[in-house]
């Protein structure tokens, strides 16, 4: 596979060029807006959103599988985070405990039980669930916090507890005390399996776990409330920039994507934009017969469409699960990733598309879902164009899009040969049309 770098004004002719191109933005766009909403920022904000969630979290089950397993897990875990987290201290106990498991997974008789058992199902891009838990430890043990990481991988432990609670005592022993695994433990009360047995059946389980519904809602929480999400004037960098010549960044694009919850794009361009992991939204809605939302200064913000989590279980299982269930109700228009790429590249032929301020660490189905749409488009030729931060970035995309290559003959050499890969420092965009006004 040949990776071309590339100039701004090659960037700049590419686009033009297209009959059809498209933007993807992640969460380096908001950031320029608000830097709060880095990792680092967002881990310190995480007690305050804890405090928030307990007093103004709205979880409502719409369907009765919802109010009969979903809700009471959800509500078993709420009590007991109320009964147990007085102060941060405590609060930081919870994910140090998590910590304390996750390293109490990897050892040579646990990881045998548990490859034995095929709970660690590989993908055909090469890695599992166990690699998230590997990659989330070294991430702890390089800052030396439970609160500087890629926040989203938490939620595979849930999936760990869950099959390591049923695992024999001669393999693995629960840490006694241990405030995480006993949430998780509570949040399992209910469920419609009496005993899981494969990997789809605990990522089943997992998404039905009170924990994680707790996790979502905190997640998406302490986004909202440092990022001002909803009302993007409030942004502290909001206004630095010279609108005219920002605007000129997303006008040659026909569609504008983007993987962030926030409204940022919309306030930026006046235009429709695209939400690839659901957005922040005051109309109520219904995702698998739930209804989540937090209130704000007495209004309430729905999370209901909000995809947030590891890969496997957020970004996968549920995301499929919730597009799936949304297709059998009438006038919906929530569309999650899959549809959305598959109506923009296949129907409308989208030939050109740019990724800018896109972390692939957890994001590996972006990538899989354009290289298929885009083989199955009919468009002879196509462009895809990264721009990175930094040189890491630039190695994990490259990384994440040879291994997503793992398709049938066809399909695999359509995207060998006839999708065309650019690379682009993003701080030349920056300095192009990120311009501050005098």
């Amino acid at each position: 596979m040949n990776y071309e770098n590339i100039s701004i004004e090659m960037f700049q002719n590419l686009v033009s060029k297209s009959l059809n191109p498209s933007l993807v933005c992640g969460n380096g766009l908001s950031i320029n807006f608000e830097p709060k909403l880095t990792l680092d920022n967002l881990g310190e904000n995480m007690y305050a959103a804890h405090l928030h969630v307990i007093k103004f979290a709205d979880y409502q089950a719409i369907s009765l599988k919802m109010e009969q397993i979903f809700l009471p897990n959800y509500k078993a875990v709420i009590k007991y985070l109320k009964k147990n987290i007085h102060n941060k201290a405590d609060f930081s106990r919870l994910f140090f405990d998590a910590v304390i498991f996750a390293k109490s997974i990897i050892t040579s008789q646990v990881l045998d039980w548990i490859s034995d058992n095929k709970f660690d199902e590989k993908l055909a891009m090469g890695f599992g669930p166990l690699d998230y838990v590997t990659d989330l430890i070294k991430q702890i043990d390089d800052t030396h916090s439970a609160f500087k990481i890629n926040y989203e991988f938490w939620s595979i432990l849930i999936y760990f507890a869950l099959i390591l609670l049923q695992a024999p005592s001669t393999v693995y022993i629960l840490p006694k005390e241990n405030k995480f695994i006993k949430a998780v433990a509570i949040g399992a009360r209910k469920s419609p399996m009496s005993k899981p047995n494969t990997f789809s059946e605990y990522i089943a389980k997992t998404c039905e776990n009170g924990m994680f519904s707790y996790l979502r809602i905190l997640l998406s929480t302490n986004i909202l409330l440092i990022g001002n999400g909803y009302y993007i004037e409030k942004m502290s960098k909001w206004g630095v920039f010279r609108e005219d010549v920002l605007k000129s960044f997303f006008e040659p694009f026909n569609h504008v994507l983007t993987t962030n919850y926030d409204l940022l794009i919309e306030k930026i361009t006046g235009r429709t934009v695209l939400h690839l992991h659901g957005r922040f939204t005051r109309q109520p809605q219904v995702v698998l017969g739930q209804s989540i939302g937090v209130y704000v200064d007495a209004v309430r913000y729905d999370l209901s469409s909000i995809l947030i989590g590891d890969y496997f279980i957020a970004k996968c299982f549920y995301a499929i699960t919730a597009q799936m269930a949304q297709k059998s109700l009438i006038n919906t228009n929530i569309n999650f990733y899959q549809e959305v790429l598959k109506q923009i590249i296949q129907k409308k032929k989208s030939d050109t598309i740019v990724i800018f301020g896109l972390d692939i660490s957890n994001d590996y189905h972006i990538i899989r879902n354009l290289q298929v749409s885009l083989s199955q488009s009919g468009l002879s030729r196509a462009n895809i164009i990264f721009c990175y931060f930094n040189q890491k970035d630039d190695l994990a995309f490259k990384k994440a899009y040879e291994s997503c290559v793992t398709y049938a003959d066809e399909v695999n050499e359509y995207v060998r040969n006839h999708i065309s890969v650019y690379t682009i420092d993003s701080h030349s965009i920056l300095q192009h049309f990120f311009v501050k006004k005098a």
